[in-house]
Formats: structure tokens, sequence, C-alpha cells
């Protein structure tokens, strides 16, 4: 699809849309933002999925969640981070556990 001239206004792309925000901490900094963004684009619907309820880091887990948010669009912003001296002293623990937890989200579609 090519747009000539001008792009066309991305906040027409959320409005109406059900977003899922799939985030590690349920009131994290980028996430935050994120979901602040989304309302004021008019997204019909924000599902922001809380540890307590779905561990993002098991297949069971992100089925359910996405059975019960039934989203459009899922934006995965979910990441294990410690910092510099966290990272130092664990960096395989950080290193694999996003990826397992990626492979683990495509493999439920």
């Amino acid at each position: 699809m090519t747009y000539p001239g001008k792009w066309p206004d991305s906040r027409e792309f959320w409005k109406n849309k059900r977003v899922c925000v799939m985030r590690q901490h349920g009131a994290g900094f980028l996430g935050s933002f994120v979901v602040d963004k989304l309302r004021q684009h008019r997204a019909k619907d924000v599902f922001v999925p809380r540890r307590a309820d779905y561990d993002l880091v098991q297949a069971d887990a992100i089925r359910r969640l996405l059975n019960d948010a039934r989203p459009d669009v899922v934006i995965h912003l979910a990441a294990r981070v410690g910092g510099i001296g966290a990272n130092r002293e664990h960096p395989v623990e950080f290193f694999g556990a996003c990826p397992d937890a990626d492979r683990r989200a495509e493999g439920t579609t």
C-alpha cells in the first residue's frame, strides 16, 4: 500500500482496537507511557495483564491471556532487567529470560 504525499494519521490505526500490552511489572515506566498514549489515541480496550494473574514466561498463561483479552494487537514490553550490577553478575539468566518468553508467545497462536 502506498501513501501519495502524506502518511496517514497513526491515531486512526489505534481507534477502536483491542490492545494487549504485555509487560512484566504492572506500573513500569515504559508500559505506563504506552498505555497512556493508546488511550489518548482512542484504543477501544487496553488490557494490561498483571503478573499475579498471568506469568508471561509460562506458555499456558500466555494462551489464557490471549484467550481472555482477545486483542487485535499485542505490544510486548515484558522483559527481565536488573541494572548494570545484576546484569554483570547474572548475564545468562537475563539474556535467556526474554527470548524464552518470546518463543513461548510465538508458539501460542
